[in-house]
């Protein structure tokens, strides 16, 4: 079972996969529909019961600490988010064991 870092850090991966689509490239930018395909499958994003799922909240949850340490960009759009990965991001993708460890020292 992934902690919230190893899950936050799998999905900005997943993001970053996902940002160099045709479909991404064209558009500018990712739904968060299409990053929960990615991650889950579309047979399993395709349940209706899928948007009130622990698994959507997961990964909101997780794109909200991304956010909040400037890694993305999200923007809510209707009922769905509209993604991108700032340059930090790209950058810090894999690392966030290390920058979770840098921040948690400078609060102690």
């Amino acid at each position: 079972m992934m902690d919230l870092v190893e899950w936050c850090d799998h999905v900005l991966s997943k993001l970053i996969e996902v940002r160099s689509s045709s479909d991404a490239l064209h558009h500018g930018l990712v739904y968060d529909s299409w990053l929960a395909e990615a991650l889950y499958g579309k047979e399993q994003t395709a349940q209706p019961d899928y948007w009130a799922s622990s698994r959507r909240k997961g990964l909101l949850d997780a794109l909200d600490v991304l956010e909040e340490f400037g890694l993305i960009i999200k923007k809510k759009s209707g009922q769905v988010f509209q993604l991108d990965v700032k340059p930090l991001g790209r950058e810090k993708v894999g690392e966030l064991h290390t920058l979770w460890k840098g921040i948690r020292h400078y609060w102690n």
